[in-house]
């Protein structure tokens, strides 16, 4: 839930530093990335150590970074992107845009880490059975928080592609996709109670949804997904 919170704050960032600051593009991304990670490990440590339910805690907290970046530029806009996510937004390696090259990588890259590696692992027994995870000698608050900073990532990378395909950055941006990206989830076979679930059945849950709103859209309905 906090994802949404996370991509405009980091990208506010990265768009202000660019345009209005003068900084160098590169550097203007870093500082986005690692604002996107801070925020990652505020979530994580607000649900672990406050112990508060995810959902709860990441609907605040997305709320307290729009808030944030709308405090940090004043509610304006910054026109004007750095030529990489630019790059990463609009530009095309032959019929293939470049965005659509890079959700594959991150899909990709997700699967591998979610059923190849003992962090993924780790995650899912977490997400399946908490106490049962703590007993087997997984260090449950490290996974999660852990958790969150990937969240945050991928949520930074969705904000570069956002802001790139518009040349640039407001704290409105991608303002209500939270419960859009559940709902994805949730079509895509993810159990809400944690444990079920898979990176390519959530991308087959965000494509029907695309899907079907634009077919909507195609017959003149006015549905917000």
């Amino acid at each position: 839930m906090a994802a949404s919170g996370t991509l405009a704050l980091s990208v506010c960032l990265m768009g202000d530093l660019y345009v209005n600051c003068g900084a160098n593009g590169f550097l203007a991304i870093l500082a986005g990335l690692l604002a996107t990670l801070l925020c990652g490990i505020i979530n994580g440590l607000v649900v672990t150590r406050l112990r508060l339910a995810s959902f709860i805690a990441t609907l605040a907290t997305t709320n307290i970074y729009r808030g944030i970046a709308s405090v940090y530029t004043d509610g304006y806009s910054s026109q004007g992107m750095p030529p990489l996510v630019r790059f990463i937004g609009t530009a095309k390696i032959g019929i293939v845009p470049v965005s659509v090259l890079v959700m594959l990588l991150v899909y990709t890259a997700s699967w591998f880490i979610l059923a190849k590696t003992s962090f993924g692992l780790n995650m899912q027994a977490v997400g399946g059975n908490m106490n049962a995870a703590k007993l087997s000698g997984i260090n449950i608050d490290k996974v999660r928080v852990a958790a969150f900073v990937f969240s945050g990532l991928t949520a930074f990378i969705a904000g570069m592609i956002l802001a790139g395909r518009m040349n640039t950055t407001n704290p409105s941006l991608a303002a209500g996709i939270e419960m859009n990206c559940v709902a994805a989830a949730v079509i895509g076979g993810t159990s809400m109670h944690g444990g079920i679930g898979g990176v390519w059945s959530t991308m087959i849950g965000a494509v029907i949804m695309r899907v079907i709103s634009n077919g909507m859209n195609q017959l003149g309905a006015i549905l917000l997904l």
